[in-house]
């Protein structure tokens, strides 16, 4: 484990190194570029310069771009990294972990599971036990449901009902009241 961490440490080390020398590089080519604009020549080296000068801008964009990669790629490795120690830890926690033995009792469980459990009858077979008074019974009882229900819907409309009288009318809208 402590090769692993030392190994881990160095790559890290070179891995910044590489890093920050990299990081330079960009700033080395765009002072490059600075330094050529400056320059003022004619004829032939002005041509090269203005050849020079947008190559090393695209070099300039790639490299940006690539830091970009590289960054995503440490982050990710990274990631890896912190899942491959957990991994281990929990390989290694699993190791010391008492093997666990499953009980001897197991053919006794299951002869008490299948005697709780009741067979299932088809509907011919639940036909066939129906006695024909539980089908009258049944009959009264959906009656008197019936009866119940209509009951309830009955005194729950009569909260609502409302009675109009024309005793105190005039007679002219008694006399429109008969005609409509």
């Amino acid at each position: 484990m402590q090769v692993q961490a030392r190994r881990h440490r160095s790559s890290t080390t070179q891995l910044t190194s590489i890093l920050e020398d990299f990081n330079t590089i960009p700033q080395k080519v765009q002072e490059a570029v600075n330094a050529l604009r400056k320059q003022h020549t004619t004829g032939a080296p002005k041509i090269i310069k203005d050849d020079v000068i947008p190559t090393l801008e695209i070099a300039l964009v790639w490299m940006a771009n690539f830091t970009n990669a590289l960054n995503k790629a440490r982050t990710i490795s990274h990631r890896l990294q912190c899942i491959e120690r957990a991994a281990l830890t929990v390989k290694a926690e699993l190791k010391n972990l008492p093997s666990t033995q499953p009980p001897n009792n197991l053919g006794k469980d299951l002869k008490e599971i299948k005697a709780a459990i009741q067979p299932v009858k088809s509907w011919i077979e639940v036909a066939r036990t129906a006695s024909p008074s539980t089908k009258t019974q049944t009959k009264h009882d959906t009656r008197s449901l019936k009866r119940q229900n209509r009951e309830m819907l009955r005194k729950e409309r009569a909260k609502y009902e409302l009675t109009l009288t024309t005793d105190t009318a005039s007679p002219r809208i008694q006399q429109q009241i008969k005609m409509w």
